[in-house]
């Protein structure tokens, strides 16, 4: 999935682009340990923000987009490295 830097800048990113601004405890913890799935982090990044998995609406939509996105970059780069 994510290293753990890609994750620090993926929630930096969310925190200025979209507000969603997690504790260094709660950034930290997701660091270590995303998930498995682009779902699995977008839920856990929501409960540590509402204590709600259950956001459904356009900034759910948004989150899991840049999740996407980050993912994608990282794998790119990891191709990149192991054909080098």
């Amino acid at each position: 999935m994510l290293c753990p830097n890609d994750v620090r800048e993926l929630l930096e990113a969310m925190c200025s682009r979209l507000g969603v601004c997690l504790c260094s405890d709660d950034v930290e913890r997701l660091a270590a340990d995303p998930g498995g799935s682009v779902a699995e982090l977008v839920d856990a990044i929501v409960r540590a923000e509402w204590e709600n998995a259950g956001l459904e609406n356009d900034l759910r939509r948004e989150m899991e987009a840049m999740v996407s996105a980050a993912v994608s970059r990282a794998n790119a780069g990891a191709t990149r490295a192991a054909g080098a």
